[in-house]
């Protein structure tokens, strides 16, 4: 059979009452649209009557989608699926259906039931399918590093995994290791590969859950985005450099870790062997254009105040290590975040059209600017400084401000992996023992004490080793749906709670952490307590 050859229906229709002969199944489908294809009609359309994933008994498209990719390739591929615990084998071919001038990739999809008696006679399918499952994780894992193979890449296995479809836009990110050779000649082999499961696990923490990370072969890894816009990607680019120059092993002495990297983007992606190809071929350019330049280490800086003074003077004092950018209010800052790549926003509290806090929020609600180091000057006073912090700023610094002051507590900020690892940032600014602290994580459903300061026992009326134990706990209502959901989401966010033993209001301000902890601070509401009290004259 050619696969470049265009079949009519009748064609189609006679291939699958001959291959019926000797499959179990037999059918076409359109693996884009994962739909099976029926050609009983009269005229040449063809009617859709289900999924394809349907007769798997699945309720998305197959993790392993071989038919996707024999019309990408434009060759045969095959497989194991599991159905109630039975194995079948399938194969599936790419064919050209309809007209000249009019046709259409899709593929035959040919079945068998492979049975016990001729695989494993005294082996369940159950051990079967497990088997299969662990052979088909072990293929494409690269075995030092842990993070996907040359093989999950070569068989574009990373382009439908965790997704129905194709991406719209889908950027490649080449990433090689600098002075490579110069670790092992220097520090021998058993150090490279030191470094590279180090380099490999600094990548990983810093990318999505959609985001597939691959080593492709010595100290090479390529990242591949899917939607995601340009900029999106420009800034991973420097969080994931950033993240790498901060690995620390005690034989390196002077060796700093460094990568250089090549991106390519595509916003209209159609998934051909051409795209690719030419993705690829980009990065890789790109990449030792990156390898060739001076490494730079200056952040990039906005600096937010409606008085220019105050501009001028951090300006001053930040230039030598920052590119600066600057904007008078929160609006004009949120247009400059959206053309730039900005890694540190220092904002007034006080402005027109947009202040401070207010800007703080809208870059926290915003995932492309996820990574951004946000610092708000504030007037002295607890109400503003909790206002900033709840706001998501990394930290507050009080007027009248002190540059060294501020530059010192921002090192301390930038010194942590901000992007997934923001614990509660009341604990950069406050004594702990100051405000109820606490931190928990979550299993099966139930909160459970990793953490609690002497001002969170003492406001909860326990001691620190009741919460851990167990033998204490908070049962405020929907505080664990609370927990949990900050846990999952990664947003910060915050409740009011009511003790109808004590009649007393919290408010309840948490944080995630990417390791499934939860840390949150617990404040006495006074104004609900008042405004309750005073409802019932």
């Amino acid at each position: 059979m050619k696969n470049d050859a265009v079949m009519s229906k009748d064609e189609v229709q006679d291939l699958i009452k001959k291959f019926s002969i000797a499959y179990d199944i037999v059918r076409v489908v359109d693996p884009e649209k994962k739909e099976v294809l029926s050609f009983d009609g009269t005229d040449y359309k063809e009617t859709r009557f289900e999924p394809c994933f349907a007769v798997w008994e699945k309720d998305k498209r197959c993790d392993n989608c071989i038919s996707i990719k024999a019309c990408m390739d434009k060759k045969r591929m095959s497989k194991f699926e599991f159905r109630n615990e039975e194995a079948y084998s399938v194969l599936s071919v790419p064919i050209l259906i309809g007209e000249q001038g009019h046709e259409h990739m899709a593929a035959l999809e040919l079945v068998n039931h492979v049975t016990e008696e001729t695989t494993f006679q005294a082996k369940g399918n159950t051990a079967l399918e497990k088997h299969v499952q662990r052979l088909n994780q072990r293929m494409y894992e690269d075995s030092l590093t842990g993070v996907y193979n040359r093989r999950y890449y070569d068989e574009d296995r990373y382009i439908m995994d965790l997704s129905e479809s194709l991406p719209k836009q889908i950027c490649y990110v080449i990433i090689d290791i600098n002075r490579f050779k110069y670790v092992n000649d220097h520090f021998g082999h058993s150090c490279g590969d030191e470094l590279l499961v180090a380099v490999a696990a600094a990548l990983q923490k810093n990318v999505r859950q959609s985001d597939r990370l691959m080593r492709i072969g010595g100290d090479e890894f390529l990242l591949v985005l899917r939607d995601c816009s340009r900029l999106f990607a420009e800034k991973k680019i420097l969080q994931l450099k950033e993240a790498v120059s901060l690995i620390s092993k005690k034989w390196m002495g002077e060796y700093t870790p460094s990568i250089s990297v090549g991106m390519s983007y595509a916003d209209q992606f159609d998934g051909t062997r051409k795209c690719l190809e030419m993705l690829f071929h980009e990065a890789d350019e790109r990449m030792y254009d990156d390898k060739s330049m001076p490494v730079q280490k200056k952040k990039s800086m906005l600096i937010v105040d409606d008085l220019e003074v105050n501009r001028e003077v951090l300006k001053h004092y930040f230039l030598q290590d920052f590119d600066i950018y600057e904007a008078e209010n929160g609006r004009e800052a949120l247009r400059v975040l959206k053309s730039n790549i900005i890694e540190v926003v220092i904002t007034d509290i006080y402005m027109p059209e947009m202040d401070g806090l207010t800007l703080t929020r809208e870059i926290r609600r915003d995932p492309e600017l996820a990574s951004v180091i946000v610092f708000v000057v504030t007037e002295r006073g607890e109400k503003h400084e909790i206002g900033a912090l709840e706001a998501g700023a990394d930290d507050f610094i009080n007027k009248p401000f002190n540059p060294e002051l501020l530059s010192h507590r921002m090192r301390g900020v930038l010194s942590q992996n901000t992007v997934f690892n923001r614990i509660s940032q009341y604990q950069l600014s406050f004594n702990q023992n100051q405000i109820a602290f606490a931190t928990i994580r979550l299993e099966q459903g139930c909160v459970v004490f990793q953490y609690v300061n002497d001002a969170f026992a003492q406001m909860m009326d326990g001691t620190p080793q009741e919460f851990i134990s167990g033998r204490k706990g908070l049962h405020f209502k929907g505080f664990t749906e609370f927990l949990k959901d900050v846990s999952t989401s990664y947003q910060r966010n915050t409740m009011t709670v009511h003790d109808e033993t004590t009649n007393q209001y919290y408010d309840i301000v948490a944080y995630a952490q990417d390791n499934g902890f939860c840390s949150f601070i617990v404040l006495k509401n006074l104004l609900r307590k008042v405004n309750s009290f005073l409802a019932g004259f």
